[in-house]
């Protein structure tokens, strides 16, 4: 997470659908410690989310590879195959008018270049 007017968190009350968050709790690239504010924005929509934090998983944990961990790989899939079962079978969800990947997209990549961030 990040501080400033165009982090992700900042979106999720805005969102309209489901979301579904799983984490490692040994995560070096995204650590837990700087995701307690997505967790908490997420945990407060209620029924419309699910929030793991997958003891022992680092990054990668629910992919083929040497991160991967079976029982958080399965709970991962299942909460995602269970949000997908609750939101998709009534037909597509609402969009979110307030929110576009391009211009948060745009917006990190411009914080990127003004910080002299490699690849900005």
């Amino acid at each position: 997470m990040q501080e400033g007017s165009d982090s992700p968190h900042l979106a999720v009350e805005a969102f309209t659908g489901d979301i579904s968050v799983g984490i490692g709790e040994d995560d070096v690239l995204a650590p837990l410690a700087s995701n307690l504010g997505l967790v908490d924005v997420v945990k407060d929509l209620g029924a419309r989310s699910t929030v793991d934090i997958f003891e022992g998983a680092g990054h990668g944990f629910a992919v083929p590879g040497p991160g991967y961990l079976p029982a958080a790989a399965e709970r991962s899939y299942e909460q995602v195959l269970s949000l997908f079962d609750r939101t998709l079978k009534g037909g597509p969800p609402e969009p979110c008018p307030d929110f576009s990947w391009d211009l948060w997209y745009y917006n990190r990549r411009q914080a990127a270049v003004e910080k002299g961030w490699p690849n900005g």
